[in-house]
């Protein structure tokens, strides 16, 4: 069927394109025959000559159309192709065509010059910032010993610890965006206890959860995931740490629904509006508590999000404004 629609749209492309031919040849028959009569030619002469120029000119029309729909379907098969190579050979017909294949195949070349400088500037500036996060580390590291050492005042210490932990965690997320693009070539999936990766991750905001006096409240569960632990410890470090940031006062409860499979991140925080909801895990969208908090970047859910599609994850949010958010981590069944 779908053969038949392409024939015979391709016969009326055809008849548009050579309608010029068959009027001309029209033409001349019927010059011939005015011709015919006004010399009084033998009327079996007469049609005669018109059956053979009538069969020649069909034959011709027949060859140029099979050659017009072979042409179609050749390059919608290119067309269709994942992949469509530019090769330079030539396959046009006249020189119109060939003049059309030459200026394609131009632009395809600057398309690809391009794409190839922009893909050499993305390396060197993402080898940059690769070298900038690695190299960041160590004065990190130098002023935690320093803090340590040098600074006695506890609260003091608290708080040189809070700050120097925000700036390793942004660094890292600067690390991870960077990542991000060929994220399935750095997994590493292997069975691991859930619980775990969400102590470590918790564990890892110790500092901020001592110095803001914000309660943890971790319900002990056994659950076993395949998952990998890196990728999936940063999406738990970015929601904790979201937690955190707008969360004063109150708490911050982890608990896992084995019915569900279904993790959940609960504060009493100063929540998210009902109109920004939806739009949370949008790139770099702020929202009206980040207009209000202008160290926000609107990357940390963004990234979460991402992520969390690569590993199969699903991730949603529920909010009630100034009583606190939920994030969810739902997991695919056959994985747990």
């Amino acid at each position: 069927m779908n053969s038949m629609r392409t024939l015979i749209f391709c016969l009326k492309e055809f008849l548009k394109l050579a309608y010029r031919q068959i009027i001309f040849f029209i033409l001349c028959i019927s010059f011939y025959v005015l011709s015919a009569i006004l010399y009084r030619s033998l009327a079996s002469s007469v049609i005669y000559t018109i059956c053979v120029l009538t069969f020649l000119g069909v034959v011709y029309f027949v060859v140029e159309f099979i050659r017009f729909y072979r042409k179609h379907i050749f390059l919608q098969n290119e067309i269709n192709k994942d992949l469509i190579t530019i090769e330079e050979e030539n396959f046009s017909d006249n020189l119109i065509e060939t003049d059309y294949q030459n200026l394609v195949l131009k632009l395809y070349n600057q398309s690809k010059r391009l794409l190839d400088d922009r893909e050499r500037t993305n390396k060197e500036q993402s080898d940059y910032f690769n070298l900038w996060v690695h190299e960041i580390k160590t004065p990190i590291f130098a002023l935690d010993l320093l803090v340590q050492n040098k600074i006695k005042d506890t609260d003091t210490i608290l708080k040189f610890k809070q700050e120097l932990f925000k700036i390793e965690q942004y660094t890292e997320m600067v690390l991870q965006y960077l990542r991000i693009e060929s994220l399935t070539d750095d997994f590493k999936f292997e069975q691991y206890s859930l619980y775990k990766i969400v102590k470590n991750a918790v564990k890892k905001h110790s500092v901020i959860f001592i110095n803001k006096d914000i309660e943890v409240k971790l319900l002990k569960f056994e659950t076993t995931i395949l998952t990998d632990e890196k990728w999936l410890s940063f999406i738990l470090e970015q929601i904790l740490s979201n937690s955190l940031k707008y969360t004063k006062e109150g708490w911050i409860s982890i608990e896992f629904d084995a019915c569900l499979n279904e993790l959940r991140i609960s504060d009493t925080g100063i929540g998210i509006a009902s109109e920004d909801l939806e739009r949370i895990f949008e790139k770099s969208f702020t929202g009206y508590n980040g207009r209000s908090d202008r160290t926000s970047t609107g990357m940390g859910l963004y990234l979460c999000k991402k992520v969390a599609c690569a590993l199969n994850i699903e991730i949603y949010a529920e909010s009630v404004l100034r009583q606190g958010t939920t994030i969810k981590l739902r997991f695919d069944k056959y994985k747990v």
